[in-house]
């Protein structure tokens, strides 16, 4: 006989902090990328007119075109969810942003990459391959570290790196968990984040 597995609702924590980045010179370094085995990306941003690939979370190789992890803005005004095997792989949001506070989730499953909205598995999927090695840091607020063409103008919550791709149900319940004036506490997933940026929590 099979045991009924309950899923525990993820826990409710105090959040009345988060940073806000002025689309110039502000962002944070979380040192070398290399140094995580990144599969998940979450983040939550309440975007300020940003420019078009302005980075949210993540990290690019240097300054030419490949980008390993990152969570950006698209030109289209829509979020986008990119990694680097050799030639970039990306997906967009189904709509565009808002300056709403939005949940954006990208994940990288070993075969192909998914964003979530709010909860909601975005249509687009993506195939790839071995994702590129970097020696570039990773990045809230900024697809660089030094340069200052692609920076994200808005407020970021609540960042966290995971070394698994989270299920539809595990990006769901760190949504369903917020509720104003409460976050998710990230610690209390069957596999936790390998680093969480509270923003001042």
């Amino acid at each position: 006989e099979q045991a009924l597995v309950v899923e525990t609702p993820l826990a409710k924590i105090d959040n009345v902090y988060s940073m806000d980045f002025d689309g110039a010179d502000t962002r944070i370094n979380c040192g070398l990328a290399n140094t995580y085995n990144i599969l998940s990306l979450s983040t939550w941003v309440k975007p300020n007119n940003p420019v078009n690939y302005a980075g949210i979370f993540g990290t690019r190789n240097g300054v030419g075109t490949t980008l390993n992890y990152l969570l950006t803005i698209d030109n289209t005004n829509k979020f986008r969810f990119i990694v680097n095997d050799g030639g970039n792989k990306a997906i967009l949001s189904d709509d565009q942003i808002t300056s709403n506070w939005t949940h954006v989730v990208g994940v990288a499953d070993g075969n192909n990459l998914y964003l979530y909205i709010n909860g909601v598995k975005q249509t687009a999927t993506q195939t790839y391959g071995t994702i590129a090695t970097t020696n570039d840091s990773l990045m809230i607020g900024a697809q660089f570290a030094t340069d200052t063409g692609f920076n994200f103008k808005g407020s970021i919550d609540e960042s966290a790196i995971f070394n698994v791709a989270l299920t539809d149900a595990e990006v769901l319940s760190i949504y369903n968990a917020t509720t104003t004036g409460k976050t998710a506490d990230l610690s209390k997933l069957t596999t936790p984040p390998v680093s969480w940026y509270r923003m001042g929590d």
